[in-house]
């Protein structure tokens, strides 16, 4: 095996995955898993900013998923592709920041779970009041028919 000068590139490549290999055996399976789950929602939302971009391309088929999803964003215009591309640069950013054990990749994951939540949350708040106004409307409309 041949010499590696301490300056040259190949003693910092290789002193890098020295680094990433003694930290992957420190990390915890969650954290692994956490970092394996952002990256998943990188290339998913990067793949969604796509297919808003591009309109009629292969990856449109996606939305059949979330038929409701894509109107909303498709009412958004250019903003849901900047939105999307956002979304996946910081999935990205916090998967490398948990892979490499950083305290701003642990910070940035919470930060962007902590954000999820609160949208999931209004979500259901939304779709409970309008269903209730829903039933409410239709509860008048019965009372009324049966006054009469």
């Amino acid at each position: 095996m041949r010499n590696v000068h301490p300056g040259g590139p190949e003693y910092r490549v290789l002193k890098v995955l020295k680094k990433w290999k003694v930290a992957s055996a420190h990390r915890p399976k969650g954290i692994t898993a956490l970092s394996v789950f952002f990256s998943a929602g990188a290339a998913i939302s990067f793949a969604a900013s796509l297919s808003l971009a591009l309109p009629n391309s292969f990856l449109a088929s996606m939305w059949r998923l979330n038929p409701r999803a894509h109107e909303g964003l498709l009412r958004l215009g250019l903003w849901a592709v900047a939105l999307m591309s956002t979304v996946s640069l910081f999935c990205a950013a916090a998967a490398i920041g948990l892979w490499r054990g950083s305290r701003w990749g642990y910070w940035l994951a919470v930060g962007l779970i902590a954000i999820n939540l609160i949208g999931d949350i209004a979500n259901v708040t939304a779709r409970h009041r309008a269903r209730s106004d829903r039933r409410s409307a239709h509860r008048g409309s019965n009372t009324s028919v049966s006054i009469a």
